[in-house]
């Protein structure tokens, strides 16, 4: 179940961005990281995006060459907040992009020690950010031109009041006498 709970700007995708900026310099790697201080709020579960994340942020490091560059960015379009992972590594053909959020699918063999996996990661992502009324998004040039991912969540809408019609204005003293 999704505990829906308001979460102001990078707070829940942050602790798996620290992961990531460590493991990126072990690797050789560039991680640049873009709005995650600004002041956006969604409804969702912190754990469960912290899980969308960790999971596009994995695979973002699996896939991309030493020297290679990680791009995150959070930002607001319309009534969405958008998480983005680009990386500069392996990419997707066409043929495979239609498939890379079913489960247990995998592109091509694994050519290197640590790229193997179960072909769950990226079906989750989708679910997870369904079940918070979002969708996710995948985009690439091919093999070797790297990939882009982005998850879209339904901003928090807030419950304040709307403004009244009229100007109010201080009660005199006098006019609460009595009351």
């Amino acid at each position: 179940p999704i505990n829906r709970v308001p979460l102001v700007r990078g707070e829940p995708v942050q602790p798996a961005v620290n992961w990531a900026v460590s493991e990126a310099m072990d690797k050789g790697l560039r991680l640049l990281a873009e709005g995650l201080d600004e002041p956006l709020t969604v409804d969702g579960d912190s754990t469960r995006i912290e899980q969308i994340a960790w999971n596009l942020l994995s695979n973002a490091l699996k896939f991309s060459p030493a020297g290679g560059t990680i791009r995150v960015r959070l930002r607001e379009e319309g009534d969405q907040a958008v998480f983005e992972v680009s990386d500069s590594g392996r990419g997707i053909t066409p043929e495979f992009l239609p498939h890379v959020f079913e489960m247990f699918k995998q592109a091509g063999p694994v050519t290197k020690r640590g790229e193997g996996g179960l072909g769950i990661g990226l079906a989750m992502v989708k679910s997870l950010s369904e079940l918070h009324g979002g969708r996710v998004e995948v985009e690439s040039g091919g093999q070797g031109k790297g990939a882009t991912f982005r998850v879209f969540l339904p901003l928090h809408q807030s419950s304040d009041f709307a403004p009244l019609d009229r100007d109010i204005r201080p009660a005199a003293p006098d006019e609460l006498a009595g009351l």
